[in-house]
């Protein structure tokens, strides 16, 4: 609002002093821009998602109270199953087959044109009474007939009723029908195949609406293993979870080490393809770099200064140092023909 040029007559006119009013109308963000007409920013999407198909099964014992088993049984399935950072998501069934392993029941309608179990105080005729089990798809109650008899011994004795199981199965594979919602209307123990699109999107449960960073001075303190990851033990300390907030170490920017004398230790910067060698050869080492992190490090033994004579030891800040060679020795006098810088296990 209120805009003005004046031309700078020093220079010519070719610059111009300008000056206006701003108001402050709402937000600067991109759905802003976009609503005000300000800029034209076409079609986008907050969060990146991929679509894909998976073949998979369950089984077991489905109660009525699960309620949609897409969201209480299948759903749970894949949620953590995709890359970091991202989330699975069970969008809709497109083939479905049931095989009901429960024993059937006598299934009539109630007053009201509902499918129900039929109880010992119903009244049933042939035209209204069916053996099988309810199911409900889409919100669409459905009858799955009891198809097969299985006879799990003596399969010529059907007058043996002990030995037969019946078995309802029920198939789905329409290429229209999309499938958002099953459920059991009573507790059945069923194997359910199925084809799911899933959706894998960004994990936004992870995503923090405030980040703070701040520096710590740590320590850790213990005797470790040769090729120990000294950084896993180093993030694990200062990784925490809470439902409110997370902490997470984000990078290490120098290192000083005591350890004992010519302790031998590997570590890799950011500037660096490779781990480097370094012997802590006074028990103390400190690295510093402003313009590199820390991004590995471990410790691999301790490095042995080589003996002048093969036969004897030196003794270095009250160690004693032996060569050591493949196979072990009672003593120096049982080693023939020592080899100038070669390496001796003695027994002690």
């Amino acid at each position: 609002m209120n805009i003005d040029f004046q031309p700078i007559e020093t220079l010519g006119r070719r610059l111009y002093n300008f000056s206006a009013t701003a108001i402050e109308v709402d937000k600067a963000n991109i759905t802003n821009y976009d609503k005000y007409g300000i800029q034209i920013i076409g079609d986008y999407e907050k969060y990146v998602n991929y679509t894909h198909e998976i073949f998979g099964q369950i089984s077991g014992t489905y109660k009525a109270s699960d309620g949609n088993i897409l969201i209480s049984k299948i759903d749970p399935k894949y949620k953590k199953s995709s890359n970091e950072g991202f989330i699975n998501s069970v969008n809709n069934l497109k083939w479905l087959r049931l095989e009901i392993e429960s024993d059937p029941y006598v299934i009539i309608e109630d007053n009201d044109g509902k499918l129900i179990k039929a109880t010992k105080s119903s009244t049933i005729t042939d035209s209204n009474a069916t053996v099988g089990h309810i199911i409900i798809i889409n919100n669409k109650e459905i009858i799955v007939k009891t198809q097969i008899d299985r006879y799990s011994s003596n399969p010529g004795n059907r007058s043996n009723d002990r030995n037969i199981t019946s078995v309802s199965v029920f198939e789905l594979k329409e290429d229209n029908t999309i499938i958002t919602d099953l459920e059991f209307k009573y507790d059945t123990v069923a194997i359910i195949d199925y084809t799911a699109n899933l959706i894998e999107t960004e994990d936004t449960s992870s995503l923090a609406n405030r980040i703070y960073y701040y520096q710590k001075i740590g320590q850790l303190y213990n005797s470790f293993d040769p090729q120990d990851s000294l950084m896993q033990k180093i993030y694990n300390k200062y990784s925490v979870n809470y439902k409110k907030y997370y902490q997470s170490l984000l990078d290490i920017t120098n290192v000083s080490i005591e350890s004992c004398p010519n302790a031998v230790i590997y570590i890799k910067d950011s500037k660096d393809t490779n781990f480097n060698r370094h012997v802590i050869e006074n028990g103390y080492l400190q690295l510093k770099d402003d313009e590199a992190t820390i991004e590995g490090l471990y410790f691999c033994g301790v490095h042995l200064t080589e003996c002048t004579d093969p036969l004897e030891t030196s003794t270095v800040n009250g160690l004693t140092e032996f060569i050591l060679k493949e196979g072990i020795y009672d003593n120096f006098s049982d080693i023939h023909n020592p080899e100038n810088g070669g390496i001796y296990q003695i027994k002690t």
